[in-house]
């Protein structure tokens, strides 16, 4: 939400300022220009991206303009649904662990976790995190260096979008002055008309290039950094469960194992040890 926001005082700011300049903003809406430099992004896009990485950007815009899912409460829930099922584990050994991995769809203790729940991604992750902790054929150590590597892996994926992005608005500034150069074409084709005809086709190919640097500093490259912000939220999730399953499978306690989960959540959506720990107890009930 905030992305959104954002691009309004910006292109509020552009329009006004242009406004008590003396500016007619009409004369900023030239289509050939917009058709031309968004066009040529576009293709860009297309041509630098593979098919996946083009599906998961354009995920990710739609994500950033709702803004981050993964509030204090999303990251709070995590920690007590682990907790929770380390406890079982502890208690009922790894056949009260089996229908909550297994299936976690029908988990009675994760199905009052809807934020994790619909996280296909964080199910599928902890499931396939648990099940060599059932089976029992992996030590503590070896399932860390495992993770990691999966938690990595998410890291250099996500990181694909908003590297093709970046590339796009620094092409951008570039693409504005190819639609201004194919105006002053048309200018200077025209050069023996009347003044205001040629002045009104000079205005019209500086639009590109305004729209160029105006979109790639604007609008891109807030959106890049937005995105970046989305994918720490993300993988601070992931390291959430992979510390904790780590800490279960090494022979932690379940409080002890919630606190390593605590210190990965981000800080400014982090409850407190005491805070945590006072909702934890609450859960014995």
């Amino acid at each position: 939400m905030t992305l959104l926001v954002g691009w309004g005082i910006v292109m509020v700011s552009v329009c006004v300022g242009f406004i008590i300049a003396g500016g007619n903003p009409l004369a900023l809406f030239v289509l050939s220009e917009y058709f031309v430099v968004g066009g040529c992004a576009f293709g860009f896009l297309v041509a630098a991206s593979p098919p996946a990485v083009l599906k998961l950007l354009f995920s990710y815009v739609i994500r950033s303009c709702k803004g981050s899912p993964y509030s204090k409460k999303v990251y709070t829930d995590l920690v007590q649904m682990l907790y929770e099922i380390f406890r079982v584990g502890r208690q009922q050994g790894i056949i009260g662990l089996e229908a909550h991995v297994l299936e976690p769809d029908k988990s009675t203790i994760i199905s009052r976790y809807p934020s994790f729940l619909k996280n296909h991604h964080a199910v599928e992750f902890f499931s396939d995190a648990m099940k060599p902790v059932i089976d029992g054929k992996i030590k503590a150590d070896q399932l860390k260096v495992f993770l990691d590597e999966q938690v990595n892996g998410k890291d250099i994926h996500s990181y694909h979008p908003v590297s093709v992005l970046s590339k796009v608005a620094d092409a951008l500034p570039g693409l504005g002055i190819v639609a201004a150069v194919l105006g002053i074409i048309i200018t200077m084709a025209n050069i023996d008309g009347p003044v205001k005809e040629v002045g009104h086709h000079v205005a019209s190919a500086l639009v590109g290039t305004f729209l160029g640097v105006f979109l790639s500093y604007g609008i891109l490259q807030p959106l890049g950094s937005n995105i970046e912000f989305l994918n720490h939220d993300e993988l601070a999730y992931f390291s959430i469960i992979r510390s904790g399953i780590v800490a279960f499978a090494a022979g932690a306690s379940p409080l002890t194992a919630a606190e390593n989960m605590r210190s990965n959540v981000p800080e400014d959506r982090r409850v407190n040890a005491e805070g945590m720990e006072t909702l934890l107890k609450s859960l014995k009930g």
